[in-house]
């Protein structure tokens, strides 16, 4: 169940409760773990395959949070390389 809180103005402020809310802790874990499956398996760096493998990191990090549990999220996950 939501929250409905003001803050201040006329706009309101919907907000989870606690136990509802997605740990910080949690969401960092699936990051460590998908990013040390794909990267193990990366050599060196290929320009042709960045966006492929930037895709395929973010599909797999969006598909594991979204088996945690947390159906009332909305996962945007955007990888980026840096070289």
């Amino acid at each position: 169940m939501t929250d409905l809180a003001t803050d201040g103005s006329n706009n309101s402020v919907i907000k989870l409760p606690y136990k509802e809310k997605i740990p910080v802790s949690t969401m960092r874990d699936v990051l460590k773990q998908v990013l040390n499956e794909k990267m193990a398996s990366l050599i060196s760096y290929e320009g042709e395959k960045c966006n492929e493998t930037a895709k395929l990191i973010a599909d797999t990090v969006r598909n594991r949070l979204k088996h945690c549990g947390y159906d009332r999220y909305k996962f945007v996950v955007q990888v980026r390389f840096f070289y």
